[in-house]
């Protein structure tokens, strides 16, 4: 009876079962004010399979290719490939966020979104062996690689004219499980800020904790939205006295995903209602 109950819990039909609630691991790298961010809870490949399982025949290889577009997109510009870079260490947890809308907070140049994306790792050790060889790679085909070292972490990105303004690609390792990338150094430098100072993460935010609580129990993917956050400073938003935010929570179901909302205000602590001189007017 065991056996068919563990070939049961290895079918992709194994991700209709309920998951507890949990906030995403890799959200303690997020900035508790980052406008976006997006947690898939488990890996693409399984998450494949199952939209296999239950496609019509006729969908399979339209719901193939919807994946491979997703792989894309995940990687962007980064020059690497999801099925011989990623795939063989992949966990089952993928954290994308717009950290900020604007990095350098400067609105006399162009906006210069921030991006962080975090992937969980099942094997450290081939992840590590990964980053090493994608980045001596880089270094044989003539690219300016540098390391630096953050409050005891190597963040590793190719060089630019101007390493803070111009894109790129920096990469970092945290706990031996987190694989970070993100288009800046001054990103991962964040991140690593928020990891080490829990008050600043976004998986210690009062709103953000609230939204987990509100949504359904069997979420596999999280969307997070800090509606106030997209225009505003950080002193801007932190004098807001009402900072409502959005979290979308994805469920699975025999006949596809389904969406959980909830929308969020949060009062901030530090407000206080003006006090009145007179009667308010009828």
């Amino acid at each position: 009876m065991s056996f068919f109950l563990t070939l049961l819990g290895e079918t992709p039909l194994s991700l209709l079962g309920a998951k507890a609630k949990t906030i995403p691991t890799a959200t303690v790298f997020v900035p508790k004010n980052a406008p976006f961010t997006a947690s898939l809870l488990v890996n693409p490949d399984r998450l494949e399979a199952f939209r296999q399982v239950l496609a019509e025949p006729k969908q399979r290889q339209r719901s193939h290719q919807e994946f491979n577009r997703f792989k894309k997109i995940l990687l962007g510009n980064t020059g690497l490939n999801y099925q011989r870079d990623i795939k063989p260490w992949l966990g089952e947890e993928i954290t994308l966020s717009l950290i900020a809308a604007d990095i350098d907070r400067d609105s006399s140049n162009d906006k210069q979104p921030g991006y962080l994306l975090a992937l969980t790792s099942q094997n450290p050790q081939q992840s590590q062996e990964f980053l090493e060889l994608f980045w001596q790679r880089q270094a044989v085909s003539g690219v300016m690689v540098t390391s630096e070292t953050y409050r005891g972490v190597t963040i590793t990105y190719r060089q630019r004219e101007s390493v803070e303004l111009a894109p790129t690609l920096a990469t970092a390792v945290l706990s031996d499980r987190f694989i970070l990338f993100a288009n800046y150094p001054k990103v991962l430098r964040e991140a690593i800020n928020n990891f080490q100072v829990s008050t600043l993460n976004l998986a210690n935010s009062e709103s953000y904790q609230k939204a987990i609580a509100a949504l359904d129990s069997s979420q596999i993917g999280l969307v997070f939205l800090n509606l106030g956050n997209w225009e505003l400073t950080p002193d801007e938003i932190n004098a807001l006295p009402i900072q409502p935010s959005l979290a979308l929570g994805l469920t699975l179901n025999p006949q596809g995903l389904l969406a959980d909302t909830a929308i969020i205000a949060t009062t901030s602590e530090e407000f206080e209602p003006p006090l009145l001189s007179e009667p308010p007017q009828p």
